[in-house]
Order: structure tokens, then sequence, then C-alpha cells
């Protein structure tokens, strides 16, 4: 319960700072929809986390579009199994924000591996959010 919670957190979070920037507009926003990148924990050794995160922010998600999304527009989760692996989250990390064009990334559940997506997500300028990392640095 408290990892949906956690994910629900995050997902409100990015909302609220796509809130905050809602006049100007992105190459990343297009259209009716404001893609969101999932890089979660969905197999692998830690996918219980990722897997019980990502069915929270599912269930948000589906509510938010329900009651009209976000500014107007539908969120869109772009979600993609990061193998419960460093390696993979940065590939996983890197392919939301420049193929996948998301506008925020959920994600990586462990420190580890949230630690590994961050460069492509600095890099590519694009908001990363864990709800659930604890590493302090």
């Amino acid at each position: 319960m408290k990892k949906k919670l956690f994910g629900i957190m995050s997902l409100v979070l990015v909302l609220s700072l796509l809130a905050g920037c809602g006049s100007s507009s992105s190459s990343n926003d297009s259209g009716d929809t404001i893609r969101v990148g999932l890089n979660y924990e969905l197999s692998g050794g830690v996918a219980t986390y990722g897997q019980g995160l990502t069915d929270g922010i599912e269930l948000a998600v589906e509510e938010i579009n329900k009651n009209g999304g976000v500014l107007g527009k539908q969120i869109e989760l772009v979600k993609i199994d990061n193998k419960s692996e460093d390696t993979e989250a940065a590939n996983v990390s890197t392919r939301l924000a420049t193929r996948e064009n998301v506008v925020a990334l959920l994600g990586p559940a462990t420190s580890g591996n949230t630690k590994a997506a961050i460069p492509a997500a600095m890099q590519n300028k694009i908001p990363l959010i864990s709800g659930s990392a604890t590493a302090d640095d």
C-alpha cells in the first residue's frame, strides 16, 4: 500500500510541475495528450517494487483522465520495463526522453537504478521523480 501511495504522490508532483508550466509550449507536449514515461522494475529481482508503483500510477492516471485530465489534456503513460538492472534503467531513461518524447519520467523504484537513469534525464532536461529511491547521494 505504501508503494502505491508513493507512486501516486510522484504522479501528483509531476502533474503539478506540468500545470505550473501550462502556458509554455514544449516539443514533447503535443496534441491532446501529455506523455509521461514510466521506468520501473517490472521483471527481475525487484519487480515487486516496480509493479506495485506502476499499478498505483495507472490507477491515478485513470481517475485523472476520467475527470478531464490536466490542463484539458489526457495523460498517456509510456511504460517500459528496466528489468531490475541499472544498465537497462539508463537505457530506458534515454529511450523515453529521446524516442518516446515524454515530458517527465517516473521511476525507477530502487536507488541504484534511479542513479543510473538520472544522467539521461538531466541531459534531456526532463524531470525524473522516484517516490521510493532512498539513497541520499
